[in-house]
């Protein structure tokens, strides 16, 4: 036999809550290159438009290394506030920098993604 869950509760035309839960969503984006954001950037515009979502960004990658223009900027140019930004350039190019760097930008992402809670 199942046990109940947690009760959840609806505000009149809104999303189910559970107690505690506002109404407000936080949906996070990341984008860790210029080519991927180009297809983001619609859907965050859709998110940030919506009176019941809070877009969040985290960025990483290419965005945040000068030898690839700080695409960064693009993203704040938008008018997007960037909320986390995961470094995860390479020190050097060693076969040993390599392996680090998608560790090193794994565990930045879990820390900032505990920090920013998404939904």
């Amino acid at each position: 036999m199942l046990k109940d869950c947690t009760p959840v509760r609806t505000e009149p035309d809104g999303p189910e809550l559970r107690p505690g839960e506002s109404g407000v969503r936080h949906i996070c984006l990341i984008t860790g290159s210029r080519a991927e954001y180009g297809h983001l950037r619609w859907l965050a515009r859709e998110i940030a438009a919506d009176p019941d979502l809070r877009l969040q960004w985290l960025v990483t990658g290419s965005h945040l290394m000068e030898r690839f223009g700080l695409t960064c900027r693009e993203i704040e140019e938008d008018g997007f506030v960037i909320d986390e930004k995961v470094e995860m350039s390479l020190a050097d190019d060693s076969a040993g920098a390599t392996a680090r760097s998608p560790g090193e930008g794994a565990i930045g992402m879990s820390d900032a993604l505990g920090r920013l809670s998404p939904d």
